[in-house]
């Protein structure tokens, strides 16, 4: 028989724990000893100048720059990427562009130069110049891909679905290959890369890039979306975003589970991206993403509950309890951080398995390595190879600097080399510092449906006055990622709005360029092709049909001659007088819209980009303070999350598609559908009893000396023993 969990009450703790705090402690130990005019003396010596001398080759440096600027413009989501029924393969057209980089290296010096010895342009305009460019960039695209003249219709209402979406291909690939000779061609201009790095550099990117693009479990696809799912950090207080992902997840699953409304249908989510917090949530959801069965799927909501509402700070961590001269100490009896995560990686490490690899949802997991200052963000797909490079990943992305000791087991940049560890060491941490909402991961994948979930506000809000230096430095955190999270929200949809434009006009231009795939006056329809999702239509194009029935199409015909088999009175007379000139004909009805849920002030590529945000509403949901895991107070966090996400809950059907059959207009819900919504946007939160079962949670923190409970294996397996390790 279960017992309630027994929880100690504890008062609670008016100031965040971050590393100015623990730096002013510090301070504050030697008051006596120090006065503040010592603050600038510091400063002015370079007591915040954490560089030290370089450690890399600058010539790897410049190369690594351009892998990266090339490498985010050229993993976009393709339909004929990964193991797909797709008939084509934008693998081996990464290759191709990997094993010729000296043309690469050509279009981003006529993009850097317009002209010179470095860039062979003939033309002497800059509109002729632009013009030989893209020439340059069709020539590589078709030598890459190949070229298809094959109509995009193979007859009335009948696309050729394999023309169709390898042409959509060619014109991402294309519009890829033009962004990344862009990008480069900034620096390239600016001289911080030369020739040789962008040849090595590049050839990296493209060949790196085939691989990824060729191990993705999923492809693009013309019947639904790409959706993501993108979870903000917060600490304890990231609970709130497990609420609401909770109630979304209820929302597919009991969909799922309805003919009527899934249709055969897999409504999760293909993206997922988490930062902190955000990252151990995304990879619950990865899990019930890997479910095959409604009793699985079911199992792994109630595992992310367990996960977010049954543990304590005890439970999920320890403390190194030390001098605190420690964390300045550089010698043996140097310390790192404060904390551990041991509970934390016990956890994942009983839920993170094989099967989340290898199913459909693509995980990404944000953290940055502060060494270099870079922000990765790692795929499940990609360079986490094994469950606990996954479990490693995750706990990299939470913890935070001088709080927890750094993730340094991770298998990107340089390799790790024992002799050399001042070189080759990393120092992975909470991916929040740099990226609290990692919108732009998804973006660059080619989501186009994509659900930003935060614990905090959608706008920084004000506070009281601020007394003290300490107070100040407390807000200043506040200010600052306040800051980065609305930014990076109108930075990411820049980007997509740009990049989608950007494709629609390509797309026109390249059915311009070959009218044999779309010819002018037959069942074609262009603009299907090019700025909607609507491709089931786009060889019945209306413009080519009479109000005949069976419709038909119209042909210019030269003026018709009079007809031996008509009587005379029938036959077209020369000498008859003009007819009187027809009426005018009412105006036609509006069209109806093939979305209609796309708004009236949205953009031209909303088919292509659409970002919805739940957010905490915080003078309704109070937050709480650091990792102060209690399980009360993160179960009220959960159900306000839950709570939020039932308010939003035909917002978010309607954003992943999930319309029923037989509805009518995608805008509008029979009823008794929409009653069947609300209820599964509604589950009820577990008694206790039945979801944690007999939990202890001791008093105080948990010393580093005693070992994480076994209760933490949440998903009933032991902890992997092994290690992520470095591929070669």
């Amino acid at each position: 028989m279960s017992t309630s969990p027994t929880r100690s009450r504890r008062k609670p703790r008016g100031a965040r724990a971050t590393p100015y705090l623990l730096a002013f402690l510090a301070a504050g130990a030697a008051s006596c000893l120090m006065r503040t005019d010592a603050v600038p003396t510091a400063f002015n010596g370079g007591a915040l100048d954490s560089k030290g001398d370089p450690f890399r080759e600058p010539a790897e440096v410049r190369a690594d720059v351009v892998e990266r600027l090339v490498w985010n413009e050229i993993i976009d989501g393709y339909f004929g990427q990964g193991t797909g029924d797709a008939t084509h393969r934008v693998e081996p057209w990464l290759r191709r562009v990997a094993d010729t980089p000296s043309r690469f290296l050509e279009i981003t010096s006529c993009a850097a130069f317009g002209a010179g010895p470095r860039c062979p342009l003939q033309a002497t305009t800059p509109e002729g110049r632009r013009e030989e460019v893209n020439a340059k960039i069709r020539a590589l695209t078709e030598d890459t891909a190949g070229a298809v003249s094959t109509p995009v219709c193979a007859g009335l209402g009948a696309p050729n679905w394999p023309v169709l979406e390898r042409v959509l291909d060619e014109v991402r690939f294309r519009q890829a290959i033009s962004r990344a000779a862009r990008a480069v061609s900034e620096v390239l201009d600016e001289g911080l890369v030369d020739d040789d790095a962008v040849k090595v550099g590049a050839a990296r990117a493209f060949k790196h890039a085939a691989a990824y693009v060729g191990s993705r479990k999923w492809r693009r696809d013309r019947e639904r979306p790409t959706t993501g799912l993108v979870v903000k950090g917060g600490a304890a207080t990231g609970v709130f975003s497990a609420g609401v992902v909770w109630s979304t997840l209820h929302l597919i699953h009991g969909c799922m589970s309805d003919p009527a409304c899934g249709q055969g249908r897999d409504l999760r989510f293909d993206l997922l991206s988490g930062t902190s917090t955000g990252a151990m949530i995304t990879t619950a959801v990865d899990r019930f993403n890997s479910a095959t069965t409604a009793p699985e799927r079911q199992q792994g909501l109630d595992d992310l509950a367990r996960w977010f509402t049954c543990f304590s700070l005890t439970d999920l961590f320890c403390v190194r309890s030390a001098p605190i001269t420690r964390l300045f100490d550089v010698g043996a009896t140097a310390q790192r951080g404060v904390l551990e995560f041991d509970g934390i990686r016990r956890i994942l490490s009983s839920c993170v398995n094989e099967g989340m690899r290898q199913n459909r949802s693509e995980l990404l997991l944000s953290t940055v390595e502060f060494r270099t200052g870079l922000l990765h963000a790692l795929s499940d797909q990609a360079e986490l190879h094994s469950p606990p490079c996954v479990v490693e990943a995750a706990l990299a992305s939470a913890v935070l600097p001088v709080i927890a000791a750094p993730v340094t087991q991770l298998p990107i940049g340089v390799p790790y080399d024992a002799e050399r560890p001042e070189a080759t060491e990393p120092t992975f941490l909470d991916g929040g510092i740099r990226s609290e909402i990692p919108l732009m991961p998804l973006a660059r994948r080619g989501a186009e449906r994509v659900l930003v979930v935060s614990s905090a506000n959608s706008i920084l809000g004000g506070t009281r006055r601020l007394r003290n230096a300490i107070e100040i430095a407390q807000r200043y955190i506040d200010v600052s990622t306040g800051g980065v999270t609305e930014s990076e929200i109108s930075h990411a949809r820049r980007h997509a709005e740009a990049v989608r434009q950007a494709e629609i006009e390509a797309c026109e231009a390249r059915l311009r360029e070959d009218s044999a795939l779309c010819p002018p006056g037959s069942v074609c329809d262009r603009d299907r092709i090019c700025k909607t999702r609507d491709w089931n239509a786009v060889c019945s194009n209306p413009a080519v049909f009479r109000g005949t029935d069976p419709p038909l199409m119209v042909t210019s015909a030269p003026p018709a001659s009079p007809d031996a088999s008509q009587p005379a009175s029938l036959a077209p007379s020369a000498s008859a007088p003009p007819a009187p000139p027809a009426p005018p004909a009412p105006p036609a009805p509006p069209s109806a819209r093939v979305d209609p849920d796309i708004e009236v002030l949205s953009p031209p590529v909303e088919p292509f980009w659409r970002v919805m945000g739940v957010f905490r509403n915080e003078s309704a949901v109070d937050s709480l303070n650091g990792y102060n895991f209690e399980p009360a107070e993160l179960r009220r966090l959960f159900r306000a999350g839950a709570e939020q996400g039932r308010l939003r809950c035909l917002d978010i059907a309607r954003l992943l598609g999930i319309h029923p059959a037989g509805a009518g207009s995608a805008s509008t819900l029979d009823p008794a559908m929409e009653a069947k919504l609300v209820r599964w946007c509604s589950p009820e939160l577990p008694k206790n009893e039945a979801l944690c079962g007999a939990i202890e949670h001791p008093e105080g923190f948990r010393s580093c000396d005693d070992p994480a409970p076994p209760a933490l294996d949440a998903c009933g397996a032991p902890p992997a023993s092994t290690t992520c390790q470095v591929k070669p």
